[in-house]
């Protein structure tokens, strides 16, 4: 940096500590949970359509925004499925490696993982 405006190490550190602090779950990954709690407790199957967006508003008590991430959360683990349109909706997907495999790439990619390292964890 110039003009007299670096920045130590530590002062870095500290402005970083942030990083360090234990994560708090968000309200829509708490509802994730809890609607994923509730297909697991009533065994249902893919295919199966769940409430109506009103129904799980009052159920889980939050706002459409918190429901709807916590939908999208749901779907990009592939744990269910947006079906679009008139009589649209959330729906039970069928759980499969694949969905576990592309979430996991993320992971390993983020601490530079190659498949030799997998290989040896294997």
């Amino acid at each position: 940096m110039t003009g007299g405006s670096e920045v130590s190490p530590a002062d870095l550190n500290g402005r970083m500590a942030w990083l360090d602090a234990p994560r708090t779950d968000k309200l829509s990954e708490r509802v994730a949970r809890d609607i994923l709690g509730d297909i697991v407790a009533r065994r249902l199957e893919p295919g199966t359509t769940l409430a109506a967006e009103a129904s799980m508003l009052e159920r889980y008590g939050v706002g459409r925004s918190s429901l709807r991430e916590a939908l999208r959360i749901l779907e990009t683990h592939g744990l269910i499925k947006i079906k679009p349109g008139p009589g649209g909706g959330p729906v039970v997907a069928a759980v499969n490696s694949k969905d576990f495999g592309r979430m996991a790439s993320l992971y390993f990619h983020a601490i530079g993982a190659n498949f030799l390292d997998l290989l040896r964890a294997r």
